[in-house]
């Protein structure tokens, strides 16, 4: 079986909405992986396990599969252990555990420096700037992202989540990851994007969720009639998760 079937068997086994199923889809790819030692593959069926666990609350069954990827990354090369790095600061800091993911993510981005792969030094200034910024320091939060910005490839999924944090850096400094505005902001946009012109929005932010209180950050001057445009597109936006009048 090849590389790309991997990647396509893995993307169905995240699709699996029911958790139990998506373990067992990606526990049988785990066995194929490494019947075929495919190092690489096998390691990111690990990560994607461990990220399964923690959404389950099964902390320590998350752990154990990440102590496994830190074993396999370990036979491999600093790109894969800045890899597991990353997803070990992540983790660490959705816990709230402050001094163990600036540990991880720090080590993350030094891996990533001695693997020459740029992708990979993007995608660890990206998750240490992003800590950075949850952590208030936000000097720090603003070089890391913008080095990360520039050394993601055009399209990647992660591209649009620096630039909405830097967006945040350049306004109010919150991004609202922490208290739930981010999701909100991005489910407004999804829900007014069909109402405005293509790449006129580049982020909507929620200053305060309560009052449904917004800042728009525009990729260019909008015409008066784009002006009134945006406002209509996201009073409809709002209106539709307001809960309904009782």
């Amino acid at each position: 079986m090849g590389g790309k079937k991997y990647v396509v068997l893995t993307q169905l086994a995240g699709a699996v909405r029911k958790n139990d199923q998506r373990l067992e889809a990606l526990d049988r790819l785990v066995e194929r992986a490494d019947a075929r030692r495919n190092g690489a593959m096998a390691l990111e069926l690990a990560l994607a396990r461990g990220a399964t666990l923690e959404a389950m609350g099964d902390a320590a069954g998350c752990d154990a599969q990440l102590d496994a990827a830190t074993a396999r990354a370990a036979q491999l090369d600093p790109a894969a252990r800045s890899h597991v790095l990353r997803a070990r600061g992540v983790t660490a800091d959705a816990r709230k555990q402050p001094e163990l993911a600036e540990q991880h993510l720090q080590a993350a981005v030094k891996e990533a420096e001695a693997s020459g792969n740029p992708l990979i030094l993007a995608l660890g200034r990206a998750a240490l700037g992003i800590f950075e910024q949850h952590r208030g320091r936000n000097d720090e939060a603003k070089t890391l992202l913008t080095q990360s910005l520039t050394g993601l490839p055009a399209g990647h999924p992660d591209q649009r989540m620096v630039s909405i944090h830097l967006d945040a850096l350049s306004r109010s400094g919150e991004c609202g990851c922490r208290d739930g505005r981010f999701a909100l902001a991005r489910r407004i946009e999804s829900l007014a994007a069909p109402m405005l012109p293509q790449g006129l929005v580049r982020s909507v932010h929620v200053l305060d969720a309560a009052n449904m209180k917004l800042d728009v950050v525009l990729a260019r001057p909008p015409s008066e009639g784009e002006g009134q445009q945006i406002q209509r597109a996201l009073e409809a936006a709002v209106s539709r998760l307001r809960p309904p009048a009782k």
